[in-house]
C-alpha cells in the first residue's frame, strides 16, 4: 500500500498537482508539517510576500512550513529581515527560483529571503565583467550580454538564478 501510494503521488503527470508532500515522507516516515508555537509578530516594516504558509520547490516533494516570506528588492531589506530573525531567534533560508530540490533549500520555520526581485546586474563592457545581485537570472544575463559579450561557461539552461546556481556548486560547459 505504502509503494503503490509513494508511486502514485510521484508519478502525477505534469499538469497534476505539484504538491507531493516531502521528501522524507517516501520512506514512510511522515515529517510533521508543523508551525512555530508562540511565533513572533510580523514586523510591518518589513515587505511581507506571505506570512507563515509553506513553500515547495519546482520538485514538489520538499513541502516545508515557513514562518514567513520577505520579498528582497533593496539591500536594506535584507539588513532589517536577518536583524528580524536574529532578534527573534529564527532560522534564514534564501530562496528565488526554487529550483535547488531535494528539499535543502529551506528549514521548518524559517524567515525566508526571496530574493528574486534582488535582481540588478550591470555591465562594465571595457573591462568584460558585471556586477550582479543573487536573484539575477542566466537567461536576463545572457540577453543582456548578447551580441556583445557572452558567458563563457554556464548551465545547461538559463532559468536559473545565479545565487542558486552558486549555492548548489553547478557548474556549466566550456566546449572550448
Amino acid at each position: 500500500l505504502w509503494g503503490g501510494n509513494t508511486v502514485a503521488r510521484l508519478a502525477r503527470a505534469p499538469s497534476g498537482p505539484k504538491n507531493a508532500g516531502r521528501i522524507a515522507d517516501i520512506d514512510g516516515f511522515a515529517l510533521p508539517l508543523k508551525p512555530l508555537d508562540n511565533a513572533p509578530a510580523f514586523d510591518a516594516s518589513l515587505p511581507w510576500s506571505a506570512k507563515g504558509g509553506d513553500i515547495n520547490d519546482a520538485s514538489g516533494l520538499s513541502m516545508t512550513p515557513v514562518y514567513g516570506v520577505v520579498e528582497i528588492s533593496e539591500d536594506e531589506h535584507i539588513g532589517n529581515a536577518l536583524a528580524f530573525a536574529r532578534a527573534n531567534g529564527l532560522k534564514v533560508s534564501l530562496a528565488a527560483i526554487r529550483h535547488s530540490m531535494g528539499g535543502h533549500a529551506f528549514d521548518d520555520n524559517a524567515l525566508v529571503l526571496d530574493l528574486r526581485k534582488f535582481n540588478k546586474v550591470t555591465v562594465d563592457a571595457a573591462a568584460k565583467t558585471m556586477t550582479l545581485q543573487p536573484g539575477a537570472r542566466w537567461h536576463d544575463i545572457q540577453n543582456l550580454l548578447h551580441p556583445r559579450l557572452a558567458v563563457k561557461a554556464m548551465q545547461s539552461t538559463d532559468i536559473f538564478s545565479v545565487g542558486g546556481s552558486l549555492s548548489v556548486n553547478a557548474h556549466g560547459m566550456d566546449h572550448q
